[in-house]
């Protein structure tokens, strides 16, 4: 069994897809400056990326969407609609290659 928490990619927009949530989930992503590890030979911090994937194919997936956007002093309610299949998900280009 896999639980995923997925963002809603783009507020505001009117047709959102599962699959667009999950490239979002799943795109190589840039750390910033507090995120940099420190490296052990040269003691400076080391630009990163970090990137999910998918070991293997789950039996059962539990997908919860991120339903709220947070500001400094704010919290919006996402209402946007997202469209998945029923049946037919295919996981494979979000699955580890190793």
């Amino acid at each position: 069994m896999i639980d995923l928490s997925l963002d809603i990619p783009e507020p505001g927009s009117k047709h959102i897809t599962l699959r667009e949530c999950l490239d979002s989930f799943t795109r190589l992503e840039q750390l910033e400056e507090s995120e940099k590890y420190l490296c052990n030979t040269c003691l400076v911090k080391q630009p990163c990326t970090k990137k999910f994937s998918i070991r293997q194919n789950p039996k059962t997936l539990c997908l919860q969407f991120k339903r709220f956007r947070w500001g400094t002093y704010t919290r919006q309610k996402l209402k946007d609609h997202v469209s998945f299949p029923l049946s037919g998900l295919d996981l494979t280009p979000y699955l580890d290659p190793t």
